[in-house]
């Protein structure tokens, strides 16, 4: 699929990176992980996190963007954005998911979420009207199931920025959202009362970034489980059906971190512990 070139600096959302580093095969379905960067305010802090949704669910916001705007057919800004949108070159459905396919479709994807954050969030919006019930379709699908990022201290640099960090997603250099550590107790407690703090700026709607970070409202399309609930393989298994994205780290860590956050009986803990007697056996066996 050829790339997508038509969008303009002033359609940008300044403040708010989107990429998805890694998926998880299923024998039914996909599972990609969306991570979200948002740049501190002066009303809300700095805030990352990421989200796994099905295809179905990529599909099914772009259905439901799109239907909304025509609605619109008077207003210019909705037809500009309803242009974007519709004429992006959406990956069609496919019955064969090679690791190939799929990093190819994490490509599409990608560049199709991008689109739609820009153009909904654009420091320079074009529909003033009609802008703040868009924001009200897309803002769930960026939120909901939402899992803190917890990286570990080596990982995090003093200089990180925004313009650092949006070159290197589209670059393909290394992703920002690795993480090779966790503790349990972040796990059941830290993490709620971060996402519960970064999530929940209850702000007046403005066509801001800062607009972004807000509780999201339910919505149908999000119906399902937000991890992959299957019954759960060995580790060594599970890892098989893990695609990094080009340009990130293809490491059996970040492999390791990518299942945590996509499949819900597997801790990282759990992971490592595993792997650890999994390696120990063999060292026994050539012993």
């Amino acid at each position: 699929m050829a790339p997508y070139h038509n969008q303009s600096l002033a359609d940008t959302a300044q403040g708010i990176v989107v990429f998805i580093p890694a998926a998880l095969k299923r024998p039914s379905h996909t599972l990609y992980c969306v991570c979200v960067k948002v740049d501190e305010t002066p009303d809300t802090p700095s805030a990352e996190w990421t989200v796994n949704r099905r295809y179905s669910q990529f599909l099914a916001m772009r259905e439901k963007v799109v239907k909304y705007l025509e609605r619109n057919q008077n207003c210019p800004g909705c037809a500009n954005i309803a242009l974007a949108v519709a004429s992006f070159p959406f990956p069609p459905k496919a019955w064969f998911r090679t690791n190939k396919l799929v990093r190819q479709r994490v490509r599409d994807l990608q560049t199709f979420i991008q689109v739609v954050i820009n153009r909904t969030f654009s420091a320079k919006p074009k529909c003033n009207t009609c802008g703040a019930g868009l924001q009200e379709i897309v803002r769930p699908f960026f939120h909901r199931g939402a899992q803190p990022i917890h990286r570990h201290s080596s990982l995090v640099k003093d200089d990180l920025s925004l313009c650092g960090t949006m070159d290197r997603v589209k670059h393909g250099v290394g992703s920002d959202c690795s993480t090779l550590t966790s503790d349990a107790s972040f796990v059941s407690s830290k993490r709620r009362l971060r996402v519960s703090k970064s999530l929940s700026a209850d702000k007046t709607l403005h066509q801001t970034k800062c607009s972004f970070i807000k509780e999201p409202d339910h919505d149908a399309y999000l119906d399902g489980a937000a991890k992959c609930t299957d019954a759960r393989p060995s580790v060594v298994e599970a890892l098989r059906d893990v695609v990094i994205a080009d340009g990130f780290a293809n490491t059996k860590e970040e492999k390791m971190y990518r299942l945590s956050t996509m499949w819900e009986t597997f801790e990282l803990e759990d992971i490592h512990r595993e792997m650890a007697s999994v390696h120990g056996s063999k060292a026994g066996i050539l012993v």
